[in-house]
């Protein structure tokens, strides 16, 4: 694991479902499954600096439009940056 992720920062996982994201609940966080997509995001404070980490996770049975949508950068900018 990133040692970035060990830290206090702040971290949302979404799955994506077609061409749009649904935040899971964090009792489910970690749980990735092989028909599934994920985006985790997670910023974090450095030396007094907003930082930010974007992580993509395909899974490998996952449909091709979902691991098509979560590597769009208009994807992540409109649908997860605010």
């Amino acid at each position: 694991m990133n040692d970035k992720l060990q830290g206090g920062g702040e971290k949302h996982i979404w799955r994506v479902k077609d061409n749009d994201k649904e935040l899971l609940p964090t009792a489910q966080y970690g749980q990735f499954y092989a028909g599934e997509s994920y985006i985790v995001f997670y910023t974090y404070i450095e030396k007094n600096t907003d930082k930010i980490l974007i992580y993509f996770w395909q899974g490998r049975t996952s449909k091709q439009v979902e691991k098509v949508t979560i590597i769009s950068p208009i994807f992540v900018f409109i649908f997860i940056l605010p």
